[in-house]
Protein backbone atom coordinates (compact mmCIF):
# COMPACT_ATOMS: atom_id res chain seq x y z
CA UNK A 1 0.00 0.00 0.00
CA UNK A 2 1.26 3.39 -0.35
CA UNK A 3 0.55 6.68 2.03
CA UNK A 4 2.18 10.01 1.49
CA UNK A 5 3.15 10.54 4.74
CA UNK A 6 3.06 10.56 8.37
CA UNK A 7 3.41 13.26 11.21
CA UNK A 8 4.56 12.06 14.56
CA UNK A 9 3.63 14.93 16.64
CA UNK A 10 0.39 16.82 15.09
CA UNK A 11 -1.63 19.35 17.12
CA UNK A 12 -4.17 20.05 14.31
CA UNK A 13 -5.86 17.32 12.83
CA UNK A 14 -7.52 16.62 16.65
CA UNK A 15 -9.85 18.83 19.13
CA UNK A 16 -7.24 18.84 21.30
CA UNK A 17 -3.72 17.22 22.53
CA UNK A 18 -1.89 15.51 20.02
CA UNK A 19 -2.12 12.65 17.06
CA UNK A 20 -0.37 11.14 14.91
CA UNK A 21 -1.59 11.72 11.66
CA UNK A 22 -1.57 9.16 8.72
CA UNK A 23 -2.05 10.95 4.93
CA UNK A 24 -3.25 8.33 2.98
CA UNK A 25 -2.26 8.17 -0.85
CA UNK A 26 -5.13 8.10 -3.51
CA UNK A 27 -8.49 10.69 -3.89
CA UNK A 28 -10.88 10.14 -6.84
CA UNK A 29 -11.97 13.54 -5.77
CA UNK A 30 -9.93 15.92 -6.80
CA UNK A 31 -11.67 18.94 -4.76
CA UNK A 32 -10.59 22.09 -6.30
CA UNK A 33 -8.61 24.03 -3.96
CA UNK A 34 -7.36 20.73 -1.99
CA UNK A 35 -4.42 21.65 0.35
CA UNK A 36 -3.16 17.88 -0.22
CA UNK A 37 -2.94 17.73 -3.97
CA UNK A 38 -0.31 15.63 -4.26
CA UNK A 39 -2.37 12.78 -2.28
CA UNK A 40 -4.25 12.32 -5.33
CA UNK A 41 -2.30 10.39 -6.92
CA UNK A 42 -2.46 6.45 -5.46
CA UNK A 43 0.85 5.62 -6.01
CA UNK A 44 2.46 9.04 -4.22
CA UNK A 45 4.86 8.83 -1.48
CA UNK A 46 5.79 5.12 0.76
CA UNK A 47 5.31 1.88 -0.54
CA UNK A 48 5.13 0.12 2.50
CA UNK A 49 3.42 -3.65 3.78
CA UNK A 50 0.88 -3.03 5.49
CA UNK A 51 1.68 -4.76 8.91
CA UNK A 52 5.17 -2.50 8.79
CA UNK A 53 3.14 0.27 8.48
CA UNK A 54 1.36 -0.67 11.52
CA UNK A 55 4.24 -1.27 13.59
CA UNK A 56 5.56 2.00 12.98
CA UNK A 57 2.02 3.56 13.79
CA UNK A 58 1.73 1.99 16.83
CA UNK A 59 5.39 2.77 17.69
CA UNK A 60 4.54 6.57 16.92
CA UNK A 61 1.13 6.45 19.16
CA UNK A 62 3.10 5.55 22.12
CA UNK A 63 7.10 6.82 21.57
CA UNK A 64 7.97 7.74 24.84
CA UNK A 65 5.67 6.78 26.77
CA UNK A 66 3.07 9.40 25.66
CA UNK A 67 0.02 8.15 24.23
CA UNK A 68 -1.06 10.24 21.89
CA UNK A 69 -4.12 10.03 19.45
CA UNK A 70 -4.63 8.76 15.90
CA UNK A 71 -5.82 10.85 12.28
CA UNK A 72 -6.21 9.37 8.89
CA UNK A 73 -6.47 11.92 6.43
CA UNK A 74 -5.71 11.87 3.01
CA UNK A 75 -5.64 11.91 0.00
CA UNK A 76 -9.32 9.59 0.12
CA UNK A 77 -8.74 7.10 3.47
CA UNK A 78 -12.44 5.25 2.14
CA UNK A 79 -11.14 5.33 -1.73
CA UNK A 80 -12.08 2.02 -3.21
CA UNK A 81 -8.60 0.63 -3.47
CA UNK A 82 -7.40 2.18 0.36
CA UNK A 83 -11.36 1.40 2.17
CA UNK A 84 -9.24 -2.58 2.87
CA UNK A 85 -6.03 -1.07 4.55
CA UNK A 86 -7.84 1.61 5.90
CA UNK A 87 -10.00 -1.05 7.90
CA UNK A 88 -6.99 -2.85 9.03
CA UNK A 89 -4.98 -0.16 10.21
CA UNK A 90 -7.84 0.93 12.38
CA UNK A 91 -8.96 -2.05 13.99
CA UNK A 92 -5.52 -2.89 14.75
CA UNK A 93 -4.82 0.90 16.44
CA UNK A 94 -8.08 0.53 18.07
CA UNK A 95 -6.98 -3.00 19.24
CA UNK A 96 -3.41 -2.26 20.89
CA UNK A 97 -4.79 1.30 22.49
CA UNK A 98 -8.49 0.98 23.09
CA UNK A 99 -8.34 4.28 24.97
CA UNK A 100 -7.17 6.82 21.89
CA UNK A 101 -9.15 8.75 19.83
CA UNK A 102 -9.50 7.62 16.27
CA UNK A 103 -9.99 10.32 13.36
CA UNK A 104 -10.90 9.72 10.04
CA UNK A 105 -11.65 12.20 7.90
CA UNK A 106 -13.32 11.66 4.09
CA UNK A 107 -14.29 13.24 0.91
CA UNK A 108 -17.56 11.25 0.62
CA UNK A 109 -20.86 12.45 2.66
CA UNK A 110 -22.28 10.53 5.32
CA UNK A 111 -24.64 8.92 3.04
CA UNK A 112 -22.11 7.50 0.38
CA UNK A 113 -20.26 6.32 3.45
CA UNK A 114 -23.11 4.51 4.59
CA UNK A 115 -23.55 2.93 1.46
CA UNK A 116 -20.19 1.45 1.62
CA UNK A 117 -18.70 -1.86 3.49
CA UNK A 118 -17.27 0.72 6.68
CA UNK A 119 -18.70 -0.83 9.60
CA UNK A 120 -15.80 -2.17 10.96
CA UNK A 121 -14.06 1.32 10.14
CA UNK A 122 -17.58 3.37 11.83
CA UNK A 123 -17.35 1.57 15.16
CA UNK A 124 -13.98 1.70 15.55
CA UNK A 125 -13.32 5.54 15.13
CA UNK A 126 -14.52 8.03 17.87
CA UNK A 127 -14.66 10.93 15.04
CA UNK A 128 -15.44 11.12 11.31
CA UNK A 129 -14.88 14.74 9.25
CA UNK A 130 -17.24 13.99 6.12
CA UNK A 131 -17.44 15.54 3.04
CA UNK A 132 -16.04 17.23 0.05
CA UNK A 133 -13.99 20.24 0.15
CA UNK A 134 -15.84 23.64 -1.44
CA UNK A 135 -13.49 26.09 -2.14
CA UNK A 136 -16.58 28.78 -2.53
CA UNK A 137 -17.33 27.80 1.08
CA UNK A 138 -13.54 27.68 2.70
CA UNK A 139 -13.20 29.49 6.10
CA UNK A 140 -9.91 28.90 8.08
CA UNK A 141 -11.57 29.51 11.72
CA UNK A 142 -13.27 26.13 11.10
CA UNK A 143 -12.49 23.36 13.58
CA UNK A 144 -11.69 20.08 12.09
CA UNK A 145 -12.61 21.12 8.22
CA UNK A 146 -11.55 23.15 5.60
CA UNK A 147 -14.97 24.10 4.39
CA UNK A 148 -18.70 24.95 5.85
CA UNK A 149 -20.50 22.31 3.85
CA UNK A 150 -18.39 19.17 5.83
CA UNK A 151 -19.35 17.67 9.11
CA UNK A 152 -18.04 16.25 11.69
CA UNK A 153 -20.01 13.11 13.60
CA UNK A 154 -18.68 11.48 16.52
CA UNK A 155 -19.39 7.94 17.22
CA UNK A 156 -21.73 7.40 20.46
CA UNK A 157 -22.26 3.94 21.48
CA UNK A 158 -22.12 2.75 17.87
CA UNK A 159 -24.12 5.51 16.64
CA UNK A 160 -23.21 8.25 14.25
CA UNK A 161 -23.86 11.83 16.03
CA UNK A 162 -23.29 15.12 14.10
CA UNK A 163 -21.64 17.10 16.83
CA UNK A 164 -19.99 20.04 14.10
CA UNK A 165 -22.04 22.52 16.34
CA UNK A 166 -20.76 21.51 19.40
CA UNK A 167 -17.25 21.54 18.68
CA UNK A 168 -17.18 24.16 16.14
CA UNK A 169 -19.03 26.19 19.16
CA UNK A 170 -16.57 24.64 22.28
CA UNK A 171 -19.51 22.97 23.77
CA UNK A 172 -18.56 19.85 26.34
CA UNK A 173 -18.83 16.45 24.77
Amino acid sequence: MYYSKIMKNDTVNCIDGIVVSLFMSGCPHHCKGCFNSETWNPKHGTNVLIYNLIDELEKDISEFDVYRDFSVLGGEPLADYNIFHTNCIIKSIREKFPNIKIYLWSGYNIGEIREMNTYDILTNINYLIEGRFVEELKDSNLKLRGSSNQHIYENQKGKLIDVTDKIQNNLTI
